[in-house]
């Protein structure tokens, strides 16, 4: 679908782009958006509506971060950063240059707080036009959000199938509970929904995923509400 998706965001300009770094990467490197003229003016490419975003939302970005995921971000990063931007450009280049100099960039993360040395090292990789960003961390707050009857445990496992027992275990010890079980890829939900309804019941073990359709979904939410002692079982 990348031919496809380059043709929709080279035909006109978007209000909203949402991609993953390594896709966007792919489609900027692409020989579509370079340089083209129109009416004897050089065009916008791509790259030039990319650059030129007015605001720039990094989500999730302790995995955008990541091992494997990195190079791919910093190399966007590259693009984006108004500060490697020629000063002496065109008159259509200066606008983009001047709207990269205005950008508003946000950063989201669930796990990194502003004391862990992660979060220093992401944030000098980020073209941020103050190199002292706001930071407004809620994980000091943590402990007054969460309810008192709220426990927090960890069980470390030597591999998968520890783990597996360990859940399994977990799920007839609150057997009379409602549990809410979250995974991290569609691919472990896909092995374990079979697998636990075989242990635990069919009647009580429910699935979400993403390529479920919309009233599947809700009424596995509704079964997961309605039965005592359910398990729903969803990626993060």
């Amino acid at each position: 679908h990348a031919g496809k998706q380059l043709r929709q965001l080279s035909q006109r300009r978007h209000d909203l782009i949402i991609a993953t770094p390594g896709r966007l990467v792919d489609l900027l490197d692409s020989p579509v958006h370079q340089p083209n003229k129109e009416n004897g003016q050089d065009k916008d490419t791509l790259l030039d509506m990319v650059k030129g975003v007015k605001y720039l939302v990094i989500d999730e970005a302790d995995r955008m971060f990541s091992k494997g995921k990195f190079s791919e971000l910093r190399k966007l990063m590259g693009l984006l950063d108004w500060r490697r931007l020629a000063a002496r450009v065109n008159e259509e280049k200066q606008a983009v240059r001047s709207r990269a100099r205005q950008r508003t960039t946000l950063l989201y993360s669930a796990t990194l707080s502003s004391s862990d040395e992660r979060m220093r090292e992401v944030i000098q990789s980020v073209p941020f036009r103050d190199p002292s960003p706001v930071t407004v961390d809620l994980s000091s707050n943590l402990a007054s959000v969460l309810p008192d009857s709220i426990m927090q445990s960890y069980i470390m496992c030597k591999d998968l199938n520890h783990r597996d027992l360990i859940l399994s275990y977990l799920l007839y010890l609150y057997n009379n509970a409602r549990v809410l079980v979250f995974v991290n890829s569609v691919d472990m939900l896909r092995r374990l929904v079979p697998l636990m309804r075989i242990l635990h019941g069919a009647d009580r073990v429910f699935g979400i995923l993403s390529s479920m359709p919309q009233r599947q979904r809700v009424k596995n939410l509704e079964r997961f509400r309605a039965v005592e002692g359910s398990v729903l079982l969803a990626t993060d």
